[in-house]
């Protein structure tokens, strides 16, 4: 059975336990939920350096409409247009991955990362003919605008990887969204951060704890082993 996923009701009384006030009163549930999305993004940041796909998802430009972060977004935004060089990216998206081409007979399109400004690159967005689709340069420019280039003559289906922006916690029932062994951490950086508007120097200690959990998590085994691993021994 997986492991439950703590939700923010855990989080507040884990953090209240912490501070030994289980009923508010210097710290409020609001101020408290606040500290809890700050240790979140903080845990995030660091398990994403990881690049172990943790937060990674999926999407095609066939899924129709999806509500992402309280926003109504078309996945077509994303499919390749004649003869269009610029597309938004969902509002979650935040680091790239993966991208694939869904269309038939176009499933080995590559599509190469460089610099917009790249003189390769601006020669392609110059040519004003559309081209038969076999390979695009593309770059990210903002937040997430995607540029593509060169233009094509046909319309094809893509297939998203990425890594997305966390979304914000605020309801009770809502769920943590880190690796679940990190809401350990999770507790105890915003139970520092509460402690630090107390202007109580144990914060240190409840940071040094998160640290420690987070030490500990990496050092552990790889999320995905492909090769077995081999020990050399020494025989007399």
């Amino acid at each position: 059975m997986a492991a439950p996923r703590k939700t923010v009701a855990d989080l507040l009384l884990d953090v209240r336990t912490n501070l030994d006030e289980t009923t508010a009163a210097f710290w409020t549930d609001t101020q408290l939920i606040a500290y809890i999305n700050q240790a979140q993004e903080m845990v995030w940041s660091r398990v994403k350096s990881l690049k172990s796909d943790y937060f990674d998802v999926q999407r095609s430009s066939t899924d129709g409409s999806v509500t992402i972060l309280g926003e109504t977004y078309a996945t077509t935004g994303f499919a390749i247009a004649a003869s269009t060089t610029s597309y938004t990216l969902p509002p979650d998206f935040d680091e790239m991955k993966l991208i694939e081409c869904l269309t038939s007979g176009y499933e080995g399109t590559a599509f190469t990362f460089a610099d917009v400004t790249s003189p390769e690159f601006r020669t392609l967005l110059a040519v004003v003919d559309a081209q038969d689709p076999t390979t695009f340069l593309c770059d990210i420019i903002g937040e997430r605008t995607w540029i593509v280039a060169p233009k094509v003559s046909r319309a094809l289906d893509i297939r998203l990887t990425y890594t997305p922006i966390l979304g914000t916690l605020t309801a009770t029932t809502d769920t943590l969204q880190v690796p679940h062994p990190l809401w350990l951490a999770v507790v105890d950086y915003a139970t520092a951060r509460a402690m630090r508007k107390d202007r109580d120097a144990s914060f240190l200690m409840w940071e040094q704890a998160a640290e420690g959990h987070l030490a500990r998590f990496f050092a552990s085994h790889a999320r995905q082993i492909q090769d077995a691993e081999v020990v050399e021994g020494l025989f007399c």
